[in-house]
């Protein structure tokens, strides 16, 4: 239904990245799409990536009302991937056909080269694909894009503040 992506650079010059995903389940086949995995870099053992600020909600129709089962921390783990790279995973409660899924996090990125990329279609239709990205005015940037795609709307602004 959406995927939206948020991405900014903190005082550390870290980056700091949030998405937001919200998905109709509408065969028992896709109710995989509840089990959510985010890849991070922990390498740098002084400076790991993180990912947190994890929040998910499960929405059924039940005997004519509305059932919200809320993502628990226990549902929340880590697995490790590799020499480099953890996952961190969780699954959503209760999600069967004919359930809306909502999850979103914060992904904090310790390394200014790697800013996010984002893909606006995936493997399931996205009714709605938005992705904001903040720059500080010394970042250079290459917009690519593959495929049909509508107007990309850029707008540049300079937030600095003055000093008074």
């Amino acid at each position: 239904m959406y995927d939206i992506g948020e991405s900014y650079f903190n005082e550390n010059l870290d980056i700091v990245y949030t998405r937001k995903v919200k998905i109709k389940i509408y065969a028992q086949a896709s109710a995989d799409l509840g089990d959510v995995e985010v890849p991070y870099y922990v390498k740098n053992k002084s400076e790991p990536e993180t990912v947190d600020e994890i929040k998910g909600v499960t929405y059924n129709w039940e005997n004519g009302q509305v059932m919200v089962s809320e993502l628990n921390r226990k549902d929340i783990f880590i697995e490790k991937y590799n020499e480099y790279v953890d996952l961190k995973k969780f699954t959503l409660p209760n999600v069967r056909a004919g359930s809306v899924i909502e999850y979103e996090y914060t992904h904090k990125i310790r390394y200014p080269d790697w800013f996010p990329d984002w893909t606006f279609q995936k493997d399931i239709p996205v009714v709605w694909s938005e992705y904001n990205a903040r720059l500080p005015p010394f970042y250079d940037y290459i917009l690519l894009s593959k495929g049909f795609f509508q107007k990309f709307d850029i707008e540049e602004k300079n937030e600095a503040a003055l000093p008074s």
